[in-house]
């Protein structure tokens, strides 16, 4: 109900409630939904205050708010040593998206278990930069992202991309794509 009556003065008492094991992922909710900055500079206070078991909803918020200025702070939590904490973090950058964003998730440290995640949170981050006219930094994550290889449905969603951001650079991939290993890929192509 608060997601619906909330407003800029039930941020604060809400925001008190991020710390709260029990009431984190309902004040994580209602943050979510409440406009306004105020609410991105709560949660951008709260997250290093928070318990570490909590971080991850409040990193799952700020990215679902896209919270640009958010970018600095969730950077250096993208290379964490509790892989939950970083594949929660670079989906957040990700959907932040943005030159930022993408410059955080080129330079994050993540071990091979991350690396699918950080290619889904690249094709995001290039969704936007597609969305924002950005179509050569788009490109060029999508790119990166195909010729890096991983799961199928990454390299089919990078090619999708590509072909829609630089269709010269796209005819390559595709070839790629035709004769790669994976006789699934292929029809893709």
């Amino acid at each position: 109900l608060l997601r619906q009556v909330g407003s800029e003065a039930s941020i604060a008492p809400v925001a008190a409630l991020l710390a709260d094991k029990d009431i984190s992922v309902r004040a994580c909710i209602a943050l979510q939904s409440l406009p306004g900055p105020k609410a991105d500079e709560a949660l951008r206070e709260a997250l290093p205050k928070v318990p570490a078991e909590l971080q991850a909803g409040v990193i799952q918020t700020i990215g679902a708010r896209r919270d640009a200025k958010a970018i600095s702070l969730l950077a250096p939590l993208a290379s964490n040593a509790d892989a939950g904490i970083a594949a929660e973090t670079l989906i957040a950058i990700g959907r932040i998206g943005g030159t930022e964003a993408l410059g955080a998730l080129n330079n994050a440290k993540v071990p091979d278990a991350l690396r699918e995640t950080r290619s889904h949170a690249l094709l995001l981050c290039a969704n936007t930069l597609s969305t924002e006219g950005k179509k050569a930094e788009a490109a060029a994550t999508y790119a990166s992202v195909f010729k890096e290889g991983g799961a199928r449905g990454v390299k089919i969603a990078a090619l999708r991309g590509l072909a829609a951001n630089d269709k010269a650079q796209a005819a390559d991939a595709f070839v790629a794509a035709l004769k790669d290993d994976d006789a699934r890929l292929r029809p893709s192509a």
